[in-house]
């Protein structure tokens, strides 16, 4: 009955019938409409409850930690502990999914003392809810955790490979792909999407075709389309487009968007016009209003300053009714969450930050810093294009964290998108002369910049 609620009258039409001390029954309803996507009512359900026990608030705090609202998750546990509940191992992994989705550190490493506090850090479900907080938050505590494991699974092995892939480390996860041959696990198809991946930014084209050629030869396991699509990426990357495209079209699987999104990302990096429109041309079919397919090929034809052809992609966007999503990036700074959004000169601080970008801006062109206009998107003149890319949102983060942060203190900033090649020129000229370590987390992984160097190798 409970799966069966898809409003609130049929919540109502529940209550007449519950027994107000029917823990169950209440803790039912509130999985049951949290599983619909029905946040609110979940919460009217909590609220309305007599009394709450351990699984009542993890039911509630796992429902707002799904709807990616980790914030108020956490409020919940404060109130949580504050009512003298204990909480329990899949309260704790809860917590520690949205740590890890706020890239809360500090607020993480709280939650794991707790856990070891109260027996459950050698869980293994909290282990590997461990594991990927860690990786999340771009710390380093996941390969400690994992060594302290006592048991581990086929989710612990897939979530180290996850985070190597997230941080660039394709030899670690080659090295952690045959340790866990070792020890007798065998890998399935979500251990391969990671090991492609972490590959695929790291350049290791050699390794990646043969654990994607040993899928179906060694483990009988048929490619789906993640694993072309990373293997498409790794490819693309490496700058085989003929390669990567001859792969699509012999797939024995129909390709997916993400399939040829990878090919034409690639086309971005490398500026191969030509692969680039056959591509886009097959996503404007599959996804016509999916702004990001649009995005990429203007701005492939933007780097190669083929402003006509940008233009005709712009109205079509116009005519399909897709706006383009801003760039933002985030960060905290004691306890406060602070977003920047490319070109806003509405922020508060945007008079500072602003002065402050270009004082940094012109020290670092005395120092080798040369701006790449290439990734400025429109058809305007070269100091107009260095105002432009000037203005990114992850130079204005960047910029007010020197101003705000002690200069001991590691910088961490999170981007919606992939950052861009000047930007992250920028950041390293950042780290070189400021003595600061940047760790910035975009839409495909984790660039820890140091002394002027970044973990990536520049490898795009």
């Amino acid at each position: 009955m409970y799966a069966k609620c898809k409003k609130m009258e049929d919540v109502d039409r529940v209550f007449s019938w519950m027994k107000a001390k029917d823990m169950v029954s209440w803790n039912s309803l509130i999985g049951a409409l949290s599983e619909n996507y029905m946040l609110e009512d979940a919460r009217a359900v909590f609220e309305k409850m007599p009394c709450h026990d351990v699984v009542s608030w993890t039911a509630i705090i796992s429902a707002y930690v799904q709807a990616e609202h980790g914030s108020e998750a956490l409020n919940l546990f404060i109130q949580m502990m504050a009512e003298g509940v204990t909480p329990c191992s899949p309260t704790i992994a809860s917590l520690l999914t949205a740590c890890g989705s706020l890239c809360d550190t500090k607020l993480g490493q709280q939650i794991h003392c707790l856990a070891v506090k109260l027996g459950l850090v050698y869980e293994l479900f909290v282990g590997n809810c461990l594991i990927a907080m860690y990786f999340n938050c771009g710390a380093t505590e996941s390969f400690s955790v994992f060594g302290e494991m006592v048991d581990c699974d086929i989710v612990t092995w897939n979530s180290m490979l996850v985070g190597c892939a997230q941080h660039g480390l394709g030899r670690k996860a080659i090295e952690m792909f045959s340790q866990m041959k070792a020890e007798g696990i065998s890998p399935n198809h979500a251990s391969f999407v990671p090991l492609l991946s972490a590959c695929s930014h790291s350049g290791l084209v050699e390794e990646g075709r043969h654990y994607f050629h040993s899928m179906s030869k060694q483990y009988g396991l048929e490619p789906l389309n993640g694993h072309y699509a990373s293997m498409v990426d790794l490819l693309g990357r490496a700058g085989h487009l003929d390669e990567a495209e001859a792969l699509i079209c012999n797939m024995p699987i129909q390709p997916d968007a993400v399939v040829w999104r990878a090919l034409l990302g690639a086309c971005r990096i490398h500026r191969n016009a030509e692969t680039g429109r056959r591509a886009a041309e097959r996503l404007f079919v599959m996804e016509p209003r999916n702004c990001s397919n649009y995005v990429l090929l203007s701005n492939l034809y933007a780097c190669l300053g083929m402003w006509d052809e940008v233009e005709k992609v712009r109205r079509l966007m116009r005519e399909v009714g897709v706006r383009k999503e801003p760039g933002c990036s985030w960060m905290q700074i004691k306890g406060k969450l602070h977003c920047f959004i490319t070109g806003d000169n509405k922020h508060e601080h945007f008079t500072e930050i602003n002065d402050a970008l270009k004082e940094l801006y012109d020290r670092f062109k005395g120092s080798g810093y040369a701006p790449d206009t290439s990734f400025a998107l429109h058809d305007v003149e070269e100091e107009q294009k260095e105002s432009s890319i000037l203005h990114h949102s992850e130079k204005l983060a960047v910029a007010y964290a020197l101003q705000k942060t002690s200069t001991e203190l590691p910088i961490l900033i999170m981007k919606n998108i992939r950052i861009c090649g000047d930007c992250h020129t920028f950041i390293k000229f950042v780290s070189k002369i400021f003595k600061r370590e940047i760790n910035v987390r975009d839409g495909k992984r984790f660039h820890h910049i140091k002394d002027g160097l970044c973990s990536c190798g520049d490898y795009w």
